[in-house]
């Protein structure tokens, strides 16, 4: 990745998990640049990517990441094309991952006002509403995004 170097990195999680079953639900990212973009890295071949919707350790490990990031611009996850290149497969994953940990993801990006803004174009709702209503209508939102499978909620998701 030609944007980590040296000058580059603020931040270096020199352990690594391997497969799915060893992740470590409360570890950092494996690197954070000094602008905040941090990048995840997963070696996983077709088992363990078939996994990730179910994985409940995945799953934890993921909405840390989304509960920590500055923006969803800001999070990488590359995954290893010499082991699995099929990126559209990994974004489906993703996707049931979301579909099944629904109120969990979006209670994690509520929370997180950076992340929610860069996910919602908030410019586009109304600003006369109460936190309850805007909640209930960025849900909606989530939902459909969900099933857009190139919406900007699966940018992060890369084969390198």
């Amino acid at each position: 990745t030609p944007e980590i170097t040296p000058q580059t990195v603020r931040k270096f999680d020199g352990k690594f998990e391997g497969e799915i079953d060893n992740i470590c639900e409360k570890c950092r990212f494996d690197i954070e640049l000094n602008n905040g973009t941090k990048f995840e890295y997963k070696s996983y071949n077709e088992a363990s990517i078939n996994r990730i919707s179910t994985s409940d350790a995945f799953l934890k490990q993921h909405l840390s990441y989304l509960q920590d990031a500055d923006g969803i611009n800001k999070i990488r996850y590359e995954f290893d094309a010499k082991k699995f290149a099929n990126r559209e497969k990994v974004v489906e994953q993703f996707k049931k991952m979301y579909e099944k940990n629904l109120d969990d993801t979006f209670d994690v990006i509520w929370r997180n006002k950076n992340i929610r803004n860069s996910i919602f174009d908030m410019s586009s709702y109304p600003t006369n509403i109460s936190d309850g209503q805007l909640k209930t209508i960025l849900m909606s939102d989530f939902k459909s995004m969900i099933n857009k499978t190139d919406s900007k909620l699966y940018n992060f998701i890369k084969s390198n």
